[in-house]
Order: structure tokens, then sequence, then C-alpha cells
């Protein structure tokens, strides 16, 4: 199906051929480095108790698909960033990819295209349908021998606010789990 066969690169071709694994202020400069990436910088540290950290959350738009035959209409990356109590050093809290359609058959051909794309690569997978939530597809790559892993989960729904047909990827893996 691709020419990436592992989960990781299959997971990085999402995000435009940088590692997503890097933990800190690196994978941003990685993702500023990509021309079809358009940076918006939010400086503001919030205060999140639940994380007890200062976090922040940098976007990165495109209008391009990083899979080749997918057309998209819009698409954002996101990466919340933790300063645990002084640490001068960020921590990747939460790594987010969403695309836009106005068209739900668009939309649902990119999905099937996903969930094509991680089938053959991980240890575990799940598909969900719910008439009012929408679709839903969780892919889990889990390595018994040092009891690591990675996933990606995956939301089809039309977006109450937009009006567009949205999928989410959420993205995580040992390092974002600690």
């Amino acid at each position: 199906m691709s020419q990436f066969t592992t989960f990781s690169q299959r997971v990085n071709q999402l995000f435009f051929g940088v590692d997503v694994t890097q933990q800190s202020n690196s994978l941003i400069d990685s993702l500023r480095s990509i021309h079809q990436l358009h940076y918006k910088d939010y400086n503001a540290r919030n205060w999140e108790f639940w994380e007890n950290a200062w976090t922040a959350t940098p976007e990165f738009t495109f209008t391009g698909s990083p899979l080749p035959d997918l057309k998209i209409e819009a698409g954002t990356i996101g990466v919340k960033l933790g300063w645990i109590d002084t640490d001068s050093i960020a921590k990747v809290l939460e790594l987010n990819w969403d695309v836009r359609f106005s068209k739900n058959a668009e939309a649902k051909k990119c999905f099937e295209k996903l969930q094509q794309l991680f089938g053959d690569v991980v240890t575990y997978k799940k598909f969900e349908h719910d008439k009012k939530e929408g679709d839903a597809a969780y892919f889990l790559n889990y390595n018994p021998g040092d009891n690591t892993g990675q996933y990606v989960s995956l939301f089809l729904y039309r977006s109450l606010i937009t009006k567009k047909y949205e999928i989410s990827l959420k993205f995580g893996n040992e390092f974002m789990d600690e």
C-alpha cells in the first residue's frame, strides 16, 4: 500500500516527513522548516492544573495533502508543549493532526485511505460508527519486548461550528504518556 513500511514511518508521512517522536522544541523547529506548513506562534503560556505545567500550543496550517492522491481543503497540526515546574525545555504533551473537507465523500475517501495506511502495520485495530457522532478508528502498535507502544486514533465527523467534514488524528507514544 505504501512505500513506508513501519508504523512510525507512516505517522511521519502525515507530518510531512518530520520525525514526530522528538520530545522538545526541536519538533517545532523541524515542522517550521517544511515549506508546506505555515506557522502560527502562540507565545502565551497557560497554567494547566491537570497537567501541572505551563503549556502553549503552536499551530501549523496547510492546504496541500501530505498523502498522494488525496485532496484536502485545509489542515492543521497542533503541538501542545508543556514546561513542568521550572524546566526550561518543553516536553510534547499532545500532537494533533486535523483536515477539513466541504464534501462528505472526500472526507470518507481520506478516512478510508488513513485506515489502510495504518491497518496492515499495527498489532491492534478497532472501528466504531455512531450515527450522531461519526466514525472512529483506533490503531495500536505494541511491542511486548520492551513494553512500549504507539497509537493513532482517527475521528471523522461533521463540525457543528464550521459545518465542514473533519478528520482528527490523535497520536501518542510512550514519551507522551509518561
